[in-house]
């Protein structure tokens, strides 16, 4: 028999809970590794190290495991590590993705943010495992959305562009290296550069997803205040750090795009370690530097408007309650009457530290160290282009 609502109106039924791998409908793959005991790291490690296996075994059948005469080889190529690399970190965050879209919903819910319903007078939180039906469609939309065929769609375009795009670039590079030289090793590094853009435009859709059931929630229902959660943040520390990791993707991109491909273009171009831009990469930085910055705050740019709503919806209940307990313990002075006047100053003082308390309930959900982590991730690219720019002049100093 179903289970009836309680009196108050909250659903008594099961919560709903995002699975993991409920979100992998059209990779049985990854619903499978999600179902093993390993970390999405070692997963990450798995698939790059396949790939570059491939790799290596095709370069040298093509005959350029190393460098033959002009053409450099794959074992002298250092892009070859730096692609190993890249590709460990994009692939382990391919994994991960359908977990950190749970981790971030389910947080939010367990932590109990959203009220109960819409009070004119005060937010309350439950304490209930009972959810809103509101909270609970709002789940389902988001988990539906990702289930849905156009993720497939979008990843096939994707995979099918990047793979012309990059044979018609390694057509015009010459045969200064072993990707452009050998043929399988060609059709092979198209093939690797379309699967790595391919996942980074899964991650880019699936953080894009997050973001926008996220906005729709915030909008539509009604935040708890929590200044005493544990976290620090109201119990909205599941968001902060969802955006941190979504920081972490962009600057390893930016890493990828600004530090390191710019000097192997220069080595496949000129057979040298120097630092050659192009017009996609100069728009690739561009870019960078804008959204990263964007993409950051707008994660927590609309639990922040909650969160100061609901704050300021408090205070206004508060300082009402102030003015009624200083205008009626006038009255009460006025009358001489040194019991009520006590009893509303008491009242008073009640009131003047809840205001103080709900005063410092913070307004954007994240704390200094995530900013940190912010700051340090974003200027990540620059630095490390400095530092090999730096370790290149010293060697070329020493010599």
């Amino acid at each position: 028999m179903k289970n009836e609502q309680s009196a108050s109106g909250i659903n008594q039924e099961p919560p709903f809970s995002f699975d993991p791998r409920d979100l992998t409908r059209w990779d049985p793959v990854l619903r499978w590794m999600l179902g093993t005991k390993y970390h999405v790291v070692i997963w990450g490690f798995l698939i790059s190290l396949a790939f570059n296996l491939v790799r290596t075994a095709l370069a040298w059948a093509d005959g350029f495991l190393t460098t033959a005469g002009p053409v450099v080889g794959f074992l002298n190529d250092y892009s070859t590590y730096s692609n190993f690399i890249f590709g460990w970190v994009i692939f382990s965050y391919y994994v991960w993705l359908p977990r950190g879209f749970a981790e971030v919903f389910n947080g939010l819910v367990a932590n109990g943010v959203f009220c109960q319903g819409r009070d004119e007078d005060l937010p309350v939180v439950s304490r209930e495992m009972a959810h809103l039906p509101g909270v609970d469609q709002r789940l389902r939309a988001a988990r539906d959305t990702f289930r849905s065929p156009w993720l497939v769609v979008i990843t096939a375009v994707v995979f099918v562009g990047v793979f012309l795009m990059l044979g018609n670039t390694y057509g015009q590079m010459g045969n200064g290296i072993w990707y452009t030289a050998g043929r399988f090793s060609q059709i092979m590094a198209q093939i690797w550069g379309a699967v790595l853009i391919s996942a980074l435009a899964v991650l880019i859709c699936g953080f894009g997803t997050v973001i926008r059931h996220l906005r729709r929630i915030f909008r539509e229902l009604t935040l708890g205040l929590r200044p005493a959660h544990i976290d620090g943040v109201g119990g909205l520390s599941p968001l902060g750090r969802f955006a941190v990791k979504l920081v972490y993707v962009i600057s390893i991109v930016g890493i990828m795009l600004l530090a390191i491909t710019p000097y192997t273009r220069g080595l496949a171009l000129h057979h040298e370690l120097r630092y050659t831009l192009s017009p996609e990469l100069v728009l690739a930085g561009v870019a960078y530097f804008f959204l990263s910055p964007v993409l950051f705050f707008l994660v927590l740019g609309t639990a922040s408007n909650a969160m100061r709503e609901t704050k300021n919806r408090v205070l206004t209940i508060v300082c009402d309650r102030i003015d009624q307990e200083y205008t009626t313990g006038l009255d009460a002075a006025r009358d001489n009457s040194s019991g009520e006047l006590k009893k509303h100053m008491d009242n008073l003082e009640a009131a003047q530290l809840l205001y103080k308390t709900t005063q410092d309930f913070p307004v954007w959900p994240f704390d200094p160290s995530s900013l940190r982590k912010f700051t340090t991730s974003y200027f990540a690219p620059l630095a490390t282009g400095l530092v090999v720019e730096v370790v290149l002049r010293l060697m070329e100093i020493s010599e």
